[in-house]
């Protein structure tokens, strides 16, 4: 402060006496070494004192608490901020002593106690407070001046508080280059990292500039000065200093004012031990040297650098390594190729700090590449662009995948390689690695220089991860396959043995029974009994009413056959279709179609799951429908269907074997005479081309759907007969046998069947049968038992109209078994019966056989020839006797 004459006091306090009583100390008063005299200025309120403060100047301020305007502490401190180079000295009463000296902190040099106050105490007050002043002033000077001698040594000292919420490298790279711009002299600051590939140095963090102003800066400065400074300091690693000689818009051919000029640049590598992290670059817009002190200053600050920067990589390595080592175990317990992609897409994101992230996986049916999973961006690019392969022009991530070698594509706009997925995306590079045969890790980013050595490494471990994952899991779903195979075959074998066990229950009951009645209840109630077919019946169709009756069925399920309707012509219920159509009916799922169908609203009422109805037939006779009901869902396997089936087609043979044994027995049967109307069978072929009546003699049925049946015609053309063969792809072939009286008898092989051999699988015996070039006149034979009405309609369905022309019941005319035996012994020779009997008790008839011609011949004591004579004169007799004479 100078000396002056007079020293102003400004007095603020809203009590008169007070005030009067300090004015008029002051004015009596002289500050020996400061001033002749003191003038005060005495005001009540604070802002009356702060119109004072704006408008003339004060060496002192002194000012009561308990002002009514603002709190105790705000006055001092708005007094402070309003002329912070003032002195202030605060007035208080003694209960106001402890506010006193907090006013001291905010702003006061000292204070006084209203009711100590004397002469030589104010003034010693204000001394001190003036001196305590100026003290406060000159060490604030001298620190800015320090601070704008030297801004890299006050940098250092704070250089913690910036990088203390810096936790990875990129953001104490970024911190720096904040700090250091953020105030004159360094308008640009940068850290530049070096290629060693390339030779060159790229900015990775910047501030205080656009990128493309930085790049002209640099490369100004390698251009305009004669070594360039970046170089050098990555060469010696030390500080390097170069004032600029030129302009910077000499290069870029840009106009620029002399604002826009930097003058100097230093380079500071950023050391920590052995290793450098890059080079801090910084401009300034003017030229000045470089001391020694500031050099030094600035090599501190690059190893300071170098060291956060060194601990921020190894800290963001450690938690790289926890999110991988984390990722890594969540990754044991994925169970699809998706849940690890979704995973480690996300794992990528984190720890690679990459914004496209990307994986694709084969897809050996179709053989090409799917994207599994991806980031947002790239996700809604695929849904656009689904799947890469062997047709895809160009493409980088299928030749990746097929040549199994890393890719770095710095431009993906130009490459000739393309990747359609980043055309959606700011990403201009990118990183392609293979997932070993397994598929393709895509990494985008905004430029190439985030790919740097280390990315690089952790884009790697992290592929090797995705492939070991996929491989676990292809290895795990391999067991699962292995494993439910197992259980398959498991549930199979069980299922399989249940089924059988029933089925053979079935046929002993088949074997055992003596009628048709006993096989179907038999048939219901074993697989009733079984536990999985709560109901099940066996129908057939009613001529009359025009429906299903029942036949059989368990007594669980009777209230279901009178609720529901099986007339053919309404009724859609299972058994109903078997019947209509011929063939299995299944329904998986008796809830489906519940409000079409009114069947199956009963079914389900009465717990009824899924149905299956098997037509029992055996050689196109149809001897009804069975018809079984489960208590679950799809419980008709192809399995259970395929041995269901076949029970149908056993209990259909039982049912036959049973109805012909009974006919055979029976001593009465019925005669019927039938014609069958507009025929088109073998028979009615052969008689238009001989233009005669052609009379049928026999059948043998033959494998294969083939028929031997022999035929007589009363014709002299027999080459005419034989050459139907070669007319009708039904008829094989046709061999004349014999002559017999004006007829020839000749045998045809053809395929399917003729009009005598369903009626013999039925169980009648056609007596005659005739054919014109139309029609067909039959004279049949048929136990009393059997029902007319199903041998006319099993001829309507195979052959066409069959009109009934007569019926007529009589008694059978044949002979017993022993009028039989009788009368063929009365046929043979004693020699004749003896060499037929000692044959047939030695085993010369069986399979194989167990005595030869000669061994027999010598056990009756002939000769073999002679053996032979009477053998085949005793077999003629027999046949004849069963056949009749030719």
């Amino acid at each position: 402060m100078e000396h002056e004459n007079t020293f102003r006091v400004l007095l603020i306090d809203q009590d008169p006496d007070d005030a009067h009583f300090i004015t008029h100390y002051l004015r009596k008063s002289q500050l020996q070494g400061v001033a002749e005299s003191i003038d005060v200025t005495h005001t009540e309120t604070l802002s009356e004192g702060e119109a004072r403060l704006s408008g003339t100047e004060y060496d002192l301020v002194m000012v009561a608490l308990g002002l009514p305007e603002y709190e105790d502490l705000e006055t001092t401190r708005r007094i402070a901020s309003q002329a912070p180079a003032v002195p202030i000295i605060v007035l208080a009463e003694r209960s106001e002593r402890d506010t006193a000296i907090q006013a001291l902190q905010n702003g006061a040099q000292d204070y006084l106690l209203k009711d100590r106050i004397d002469i030589d105490q104010l003034l010693r007050s204000i001394r001190y407070a003036v001196t305590q002043k100026n003290h406060e002033t000159e060490f604030a000077q001298r620190r800015n001046e320090s601070a704008a001698l030297n801004p890299v040594e006050t940098l250092i000292r704070e250089i913690n508080t910036p990088l203390t919420d810096a936790s990875t490298h990129k953001e104490v790279e970024q911190a720096i280059c904040d700090c250091l711009t953020a105030e004159s002299p360094y308008e640009f600051a940068a850290i530049c990292s070096f290629s060693s590939e390339a030779g060159t140095f790229t900015p990775v963090t910047w501030a205080g500039c656009e990128r493309d102003e930085l790049d002209d800066a640099i490369e100004a400065t390698e251009k305009l000065c004669e070594q360039d400074p970046l170089a050098m300091a990555n060469r010696t690693q030390e500080v390097q200093f170069q004032n600029i000689p030129g302009e910077l818009a000499a290069v870029s051919g840009e106009t620029k004012t002399s604002d826009d000029q930097r003058k100097s640049v230093i380079t500071v590598p950023l050391i920590f031990g052995s290793t450098v992290h890059g080079i801090l670059t910084l401009f300034r817009g003017q030229s000045h040297s470089l001391s020694e002190r500031e050099r030094d200053a600035f090599g501190e600050l690059g190893s300071i650098i170098g060291l956060w920067i060194t601990a921020a990589d190894r800290k963001e390595r450690e938690q790289i390594l926890t999110t991988l080592h984390h990722a890594t175990r969540q990754l044991l317990h994925t169970e699809t190729k998706s849940d690890v992609a979704e995973l480690v897409v996300n794992t990528g994101r984190v720890i690679l700090d990459l914004s496209h992230v990307a994986i694709f996986c084969i897809d050996e049916t179709q053989n090409v590449l799917e994207p599994v999973a991806a980031t947002p961006e790239l996700a809604e690019c695929a849904a656009e662009n689904p799947s890469v392969g062997p047709d895809t022009t160009d493409s980088v991530v299928w030749d990746v995948f097929v040549s199994g070698d890393t890719a770095l594509v710095e431009d993906l706009q130009t490459t000739d390689a393309t990747f359609e997925m980043a055309q959606r995306t700011d990403a201009e590079s990118g990183l392609f690695v293979p997932i070993g045969d397994r598929g393709v890790l895509v990494t985008l980013c905004g430029s190439v220089e985030s790919f740097d050595t280390h990315t690089r490494k952790l884009v790697g471990m992290l592929a090797a991860t995705t492939e070991a994952a996929l491989k676990r899991i292809d290895h795990e779903m391999d067991l699962r396959e292995r494993d439910q195979k197992l259980k398959d075959r498991n549930w199979k074998l069980t299922r399989l043995n249940w089924i059988n066990k029933i089925i053979r229950e079935i046929d002993q009951v088949l074997i055992q029974a003596a009628s048709r009645e006993e096989i179907e209840e038999a048939v219901c109630e074993k697989l009733n009994e079984s536990g999985g077919f709560p109901f099940v019946w066996i129908g057939e169709r009613d001529s009359i009413s025009g429906s299903i009756s029942p036949r059989a069925w368990v007594n669980n399920g009777s209230d279901y056959l009178d609720q529901v309707s099986f007339d053919i012509d309404d009724s859609s219920e299972p058994a109903v279709q078997t019947l209509t159509s011929g063939t299995m009916t299944v329904i998986p799922n008796v809830a489906d179609n519940l409000r079409e169908e009114p069947w199956r609203q009963k079914a389900l009422t009465n717990g009824y799951q899924s149905v299956i109805s098997i037509p029992l037939v055996y050689e196109d006779v149809r001897y009804g429908i069975l018809t079984v009901y489960a208590n679950q869902q799809s419980a008709f396997d192809e399995l259970v269907r395929e041995v269901l089936e076949e029970l149908g087609c056993t209990v259909a043979y039982a049912i036959n074997g049973i109805q012909r044994r009974r006919g055979t027995m029976s001593d009465e049967v019925t005669e019927i005479k039938l014609k069958i109307h507009e025929s088109d069978s073998v028979l009615n072929r052969i008689a238009r081309k001989a233009n005669a009546s052609v009379e049928f003699e026999a059948v043998i049925p033959q494998p294969g759907n083939k028929t031997r049946v022999l035929f007589s015609v009363a014709t002299d053309s027999i080459e005419e007969i034989l050459s139907v063969a070669d007319e009708f792809i039904s008829i094989e072939s046709i061999t004349h046998v014999r002559q017999t009286g004006e007829k020839q008898l000749f045998e045809a092989t053809t395929t399917g069947s003729v009009v005598a051999q369903p009626l013999i699988n039925y169980g009648t015996y056609p007596q005659e049968i005739t054919a014109d070039q139309s029609t067909i006149h039959a004279v049949i034979e048929l136990p009393q038992f059997a029902d007319v009405r199903e041998v006319v309609e099993l001829l309507e369905n195979n052959y066409g109209k069959t009109e009934l022309i007569s019926r007529r019941d009589r008694e059978r005319s044949r002979k017993t078994n022993r009028e039989f035996i009788t009368t063929f012994e009365e046929q043979l020779t004693e020699r004749q019966y003896e060499v037929l009997r000692t044959a047939y008790e030695s085993g010369f008839f069986e399979e194989p056989r167990e005595i030869t011609g000669q061994e027999v011949a010598d056990l009756i004591g002939i000769s073999q020839s002679t053996f032979n004579h009477h053998l085949r004169g005793a077999e003629r007799k027999l046949f004849v006797s069963l056949f009749g004479d030719r």
